[in-house]
């Protein structure tokens, strides 16, 4: 209780005004999305400005882009907490490039590029309208850095920034980036340092213009330096009883520039990491085995939290699936375990895994009925329409073993029925033969199964047929010879019709050579003691074209 005492104490009489006032606010047009054409490479790292602002308590609005409507749309958000009366004290930073005419200085955006007198108010933001703003917060600060000359400006504008015309109490500081932040950090933000006092310590470089009180700062009225100091003092010690982050975070606020400010901050960030400290030393206590740390990983994978290996070690995917646990559980989201943490993760895995066994169960009843009623409607009738539809849908399904006996006893089947047809239809082609008994009816039984069961006999009758042993080469000679002096229909007709005049009977005169035709031939070779082949082989066609 001591502690809570000192802090009120130390608020209610060293620092009253702190009970309640508008906020402070930046607004900063740094280079953060600057186009790399109008970025003058001496910008200082991001955050040089943010980053301090922030600390001393201020609300920082800054533009991720540097388009005219991210600009407008910031200063808009200014100008309606300036309408709300929002603000207590406004500081304006603005990086270059500029663009100034007779009347006003413009901050450029992306857009501004071949910008012209007329479209200007369009494409940048007008200087004089942000000192408008600044005044009206009642305590302001602009901060020019004129940064590169653009090159490609339109009629009616100068390249860079003009004079400055002051408005009301606004106070201008003119400078590079760099040393505008050192000016943010080591003397704007001091409690009780005068303008007039900041100014005889800028920074080389840095000019500053408009007003400038030795009686006040941007921060408040300038204090007797030994009383404001015990005051500081004093605060520090309340702080220092405290020792909690939100008090350290108020004499920050107080006291922006303070001696002990890095004290302060890593005090705040040794306190902001206490709770992950406390949570992985109640988890070393638990001396985790590498097999309970893998059923843990388990169990978190079983609750979709964790997507990778089980391997027992402890990564970032491990701690990251612990913490989302932790926040739906309404823990810290430390990513580190407690034993009662550990217990309540345990069980919730067991209840979700026994609802993944419950749901695949009902997943696999279901697909069973189907498969069931699928095969009783299309595969138990035995069709291969049937039979192939059942597979189509279930390959591997209940009856797919099944079903693919039955299709392949169908498929044999079907073998052995083509098989015994064609054999069928070449026994009935041989018997033919045989009872034709005739060269011509030998051949046409090769000519349809050249490798048949029966062709070796085919030949053997033929080779009898001529009285040599090579009888069927003769016919493939006379076959082959046909072939070159017979190519047009109209000798084919010619040929018909002398075997017609011979006495052969070739049947109809159309140039076509049908079994008749062939047998004709054969006569006429036999009735000529030509070799009988059946085809017109050089020695019948003489023979034939001259009348014997």
């Amino acid at each position: 209780m001591r502690h809570v005492y000192s802090l009120g104490l130390a608020v209610l009489l060293l620092l009253p005004a702190l009970v309640a006032r508008a906020d402070n606010v930046a607004l900063i047009y740094g280079d953060s999305g600057q186009s790399p054409f109008f970025q003058s490479g001496d910008s200082v790292a991001p955050g040089a400005f943010s980053e301090p602002l922030i600390d001393a308590g201020f609300t920082v609005i800054e533009p991720s882009r540097r388009d005219a409507a991210a600009m407008r749309r910031a200063a808009q958000q200014v100008q309606k907490m300036l309408d709300d009366d929002q603000v207590e004290r406004l500081l304006i930073v603005v990086y270059g490039p500029f663009a100034s005419n007779a009347r006003d200085n413009w901050a450029l955006s992306n857009d501004a590029v071949s910008a012209s007198n007329i479209t200007i108010g369009a494409t940048g933001i007008s200087v004089n309208a942000l000192s408008d703003m600044a005044d009206r917060s009642g305590r302001g600060v602009v901060m020019l850095a004129p940064g590169r000359l653009p090159t490609s400006l339109g009629s009616g504008l100068v390249p860079g920034l003009g004079d400055i015309t002051s408005v009301g109490n606004v106070t201008y500081l003119t400078g590079s980036t760099e040393a505008l932040a050192a000016v943010v950090t080591d003397g704007l933000l001091e409690a009780g340092r005068s303008y007039a006092a900041l100014a005889a310590a800028l920074p080389s470089g840095v000019r500053m213009t408009g007003y400038v009180p030795a009686d006040t700062g941007f921060m408040g009225e300038a204090a007797a330096e030994g009383g404001e100091q015990m005051r500081q003092a004093g605060y520090w010690q309340a702080i220092r009883d405290v020792d909690t982050i939100e008090a350290y975070r108020l004499y920050l606020r107080a006291y922006p520039g303070a001696a002990n400010r890095a004290v302060a901050q890593e005090r705040i960030t040794f306190l902001q990491g206490a709770p992950e400290r406390m949570a992985r030393a109640a988890e070393d206590a638990l001396n985790l085995s590498d097999a309970a740390r893998r059923g843990i990983q388990r169990d978190l994978k079983t609750l979709d939290l964790y997507k990778f290996g089980i391997d027992g070690r402890f990564g970032k995917g491990s701690r990251s699936a612990i913490a989302a646990w932790q926040r739906g559980q309404g823990f810290d989201e430390t990513g580190y375990l407690s034993g009662n943490q550990l217990i309540a993760l345990r069980s919730d895995a067991k209840e979700r895994g026994a609802q993944i066994a419950r749901q695949e169960a009902e997943a696999k009843e279901k697909q069973e009925r189907e498969d069931r009623a699928y095969w009783q409607q299309s595969g138990k009738d035995g069709t291969e329409a049937g039979l192939r539809a059942y597979l189509g849908r279930y390959p591997a399904g209940a009856f797919a073993a099944e079903a693919r006996a039955s299709l392949a006893a169908i498929e044999d089947a079907r073998k052995e029925e083509d098989t015994d047809e064609a054999e069928k239809a070449e026994r009935r082609a041989w018997q033919a033969a045989k009872a034709g008994d005739t060269p011509g009816d030998y051949i046409d039984y090769l000519n349809t199964y050249p490798k048949g069961r029966y062709a070796a006999r085919a030949r053997q009758q033929l080779d009898a047929f001529q009285g040599e042993p090579d009888g069927a080469d003769a016919i493939a000679r006379a076959q082959s010879e046909e072939g070159e002096i017979t190519g047009s229909g109209i000798s084919r007709f010619l040929i018909e019709k002398r075997l017609e005049q011979a006495g052969a009977q070739p049947g109809p005169v159309d140039g076509r050579f049908d079994a008749q035709t062939r047998e004709a031939i054969r006569w006429y070779q036999d009735s000529r003691a030509l070799p009988v082949t059946g085809y017109l082989s050089r020695a019948t066609m003489l023979r034939l074209m001259a009348g014997r």
